[in-house]
């Protein structure tokens, strides 16, 4: 009892378990820092997500009155105003390693679905052009009917894969389970 009374007394035990509980309590605090940084980048790419699925409405839209008029021998262009991936693209890093193969697969299919729609419709009217001027292709309207059609699908597909992140019920778009 006397050695555990010294132990009490002397100034350098005082000093060490402070230093043990600074460092606990600094731990503690980054971890609880580190959560909610982590939920609150869910949220963002989640916020973004709605957005986007409003923006997919609109540009299925345009590919539907771009569709109408290569029925009727002429066309229109399609650029528009690009899906929002602000989010995700300063944010994906940060959460990469820790997402599960499913969220991080669907994720990468969504934002990369959308960058290829992207490059299409901003270039569909020079391509139609030089494919309508060169005669390159037997059916430049049947074949730009046919990419806009593929186009609507691809936005359908990633609404749904949209759908499925937001509920944590990642579609397994590469059949990781199966494999």
């Amino acid at each position: 009892m006397e050695n555990i009374n010294s132990i009490l007394k002397n100034s350098s035990f005082w000093a060490i378990v402070g230093v043990i509980i600074g460092y606990a309590l600094n731990e503690i605090s980054r971890v609880i820092r580190d959560v909610l940084k982590r939920k609150n980048i869910r949220k963002v790419i989640i916020e973004e997500l709605n957005s986007i699925k409003y923006q997919i409405d609109q540009k299925i839209d345009i590919l539907n009155q771009a569709i109408s008029a290569l029925k009727n021998g002429d066309y229109i262009a399609t650029e528009s105003v690009p899906v929002i991936s602000i989010g995700y693209d300063s944010n994906i890093n940060n959460i990469y390693s820790e997402l599960d193969v499913k969220n991080r697969n669907c994720l990468h299919v969504i934002y990369s679905r959308l960058k290829v729609a992207e490059d299409i419709m901003r270039n569909f009217e020079v391509d139609f052009l030089s494919n309508v001027s060169n005669k390159t292709i037997k059916n430049p309207f049947a074949m730009s009917i046919d990419r806009m059609g593929d186009l609507i699908e691809s936005y359908n597909v990633v609404k749904d894969l949209i759908d499925s992140y937001k509920n944590n019920k990642p579609i397994d778009v590469f059949d990781i389970e199966q494999t």
